[in-house]
């Protein structure tokens, strides 16, 4: 899937429209702070991008059931994996932004 980092003007029409970019900007938006150094680990590493993609799925996962009035337990374990898969996306870039991998 490709994936883009929203440098380019291009890449924000329909481009975007795909999956990979929606879960892109649902990083973006979430984590603006951490976008540039995104934005590199998802250039460079397939690993980064999976995460990223399991974080939107889960997100939209959530969306869903909660649009459809899901239980509240179901609601609260869609939730919790969200959080789960955020601390991990946040101690991934940190790792990478502290080592000399990147930049």
């Amino acid at each position: 899937m490709p994936y883009s980092t929203g440098a380019d003007s291009e890449a924000t029409g329909s481009a975007c429209a795909s999956l990979a970019c929606r879960y892109v900007d649902l990083l973006h938006t979430r984590f603006p702070h951490v976008q540039p150094i995104a934005d590199v680990l998802l250039s460079e590493s397939r690993s980064f991008r999976e995460l990223v993609e399991d974080y939107g799925v889960c997100a939209d996962a959530l969306d869903r059931c909660s649009k459809e009035g899901a239980s509240t337990a179901l609601l609260e374990q869609y939730t919790t994996l969200r959080f789960a898969l955020e601390r991990v996306l946040l101690q991934y870039i940190k790792d990478h932004r502290d080592s000399d991998d990147l930049i």
